[in-house]
């Protein structure tokens, strides 16, 4: 039986898909912020259509953060944050 392939970001061009899979279902993704605050934290990107903007959320202990990102920074921005969400991938992947 083949091993299925988990998805990682290593291209800009899987940092596009994943921003056109957020557009597309319209579901924030989440993922987690080891070093935020004393447990950690959480960060949600989602795209709002009104706004036609992607938003990010930071959560932590004692209040949170929302940032609009532009559709045309979308790309580097999931670039740059990949480190944190390819390890979020492969936990979502990895429990059953």
């Amino acid at each position: 039986m083949a091993k299925k392939k988990k998805f990682q970001i290593k291209s800009k061009e899987d940092a596009l898909s994943l921003a056109a899979e957020i557009k597309q279902y319209r579901r924030g993704f989440h993922y987690y912020l080891p070093m935020m605050g004393h447990a950690g934290g959480m960060r949600t990107i989602q795209w709002y259509p009104d706004t036609e903007k992607y938003t990010s959320c930071t959560s932590a202990a004692g209040g949170q953060n929302e940032n609009e990102i532009s559709i045309s920074d979308i790309v580097d921005y999931l670039w740059e944050e990949r480190k944190l969400i390819n390890a979020e991938l492969r936990y979502i992947e990895a429990t059953p």
